[in-house]
């Protein structure tokens, strides 16, 4: 529930926080590139130890993982900890605390613990006309904002989850979501495992419902899928992996943290559509056109192009042959 606050405590919101606090995001996503790999390596070292510890746990009874969620914990911002919990959850989720894990990363947000204890300093001139509940309000929204850079990161670090050995470690079920959020109800998907049986035909299908975010985080992995236009779809995160695609048209679509690694592309066309953070890795790419789509961050590590073309405004580059490396 949004708090109500009065004049004066708006008004220093606005002249007085709001200006400090977006250089502390900008310090924030400077420390996230630059802390970048010890965030990524104590993230992989908290699935490692619940790995561990459910380990432990089916040594009494049989525990499978369902559900992984990161949430920063509100006990971490008061305490200036900057604690990260990371908790698993069987299928029966609503009956059941979970297994937990956490780990601490104040060093990303040294500013943010500076600037908490001059705005309380501040405010004592106004001789309680400005609460102090209200600033840590605003300041905890504040914190709670840098989700979407939170988000950002583990798609791309869990791009290839199922490959890491903390994760093959993970007691878990055929079908497994990761999400990260300061509210489980509230939470976004990063990263979906899913070992159930799909078919081409389910993949048409899914085109033809009116909800364009049916296919987000799906996954078509091993597969041979031909002849589809794709018009108008939220697609991040789905997953093509060592599948063979034919004749496809993507356009107008979400394929952010999409999977094509060691997959097949044939006669295939992008257009206007955002790709940021998909891996082609190992991708053998025959006639495929990109046509004015937003690449930054794509990952083309060994893949090969055959009459590839990349089109951006008028400029078009046409790449025969040729390997990345």
């Amino acid at each position: 529930m949004e708090r109500k606050m009065n004049h004066l405590e708006e008004q220093y919101y606005q002249t007085e926080m709001k200006p400090v606090l977006q250089e502390v995001q900008k310090e924030l996503l400077k420390k996230l590139v630059e802390q970048e790999e010890q965030l990524k390596k104590q993230t992989f070292q908290s699935i490692e130890a619940l790995s561990e510890k459910i380990r432990a746990v089916q040594n009494q009874q049989e525990y499978k993982v369902a559900f992984l969620h990161f949430t920063p914990l509100q006990i971490g911002f008061w305490q200036d900890t900057y604690e990260i919990a990371v908790t698993a959850y069987s299928k029966a989720w609503y009956q059941e605390t979970g297994v937990h894990e956490s780990y601490y990363v104040p060093y990303l947000y040294e500013k943010l613990t500076e600037s908490k204890v001059e705005f309380r300093k501040s405010i004592q001139k106004y001789v309680g006309k400005i609460r102090k509940s209200s600033i840590d309000y605003y300041l905890l929204e504040e914190y709670y904002s840098y989700n979407q850079y939170f988000i950002y990161f583990f798609m791309k670090w869990f791009l290839q989850l199922e490959e890491a050995e903390c994760f093959q470690k993970l007691p878990k079920e055929s079908n497994v979501l990761v999400t990260w959020g300061a509210y489980k109800d509230k939470a976004r998907i990063v990263y979906a495992y899913d070992e159930s049986e799909k078919s081409q035909e389910m993949f048409h299908q899914l085109l033809l419902k009116q909800d364009p975010a049916k296919l987000l985080f799906t996954n078509w992995n091993g597969m041979e899928i031909q002849h589809a236009v794709v018009e108008y779809k939220n697609m991040s995160g789905i997953s093509f992996k060592k599948t063979r695609l034919q004749d496809i048209k993507f356009e107008q679509s979400f394929l952010v943290g999409a999977n094509f690694k060691n997959s097949e592309l044939k006669d295939c066309t992008f257009v206007n559509c955002d790709l940021k953070m998909s891996d082609f890795t190992g991708c053998t790419l025959w006639q495929v056109c990109f046509i004015n789509c937003e690449l930054t961050e794509v990952l083309w590590k060994d893949a090969v192009f055959h009459d590839v073309e990349v089109q951006t405004g008028e400029s078009v580059k046409k790449i025969q042959e040729e390997r990345y490396v």
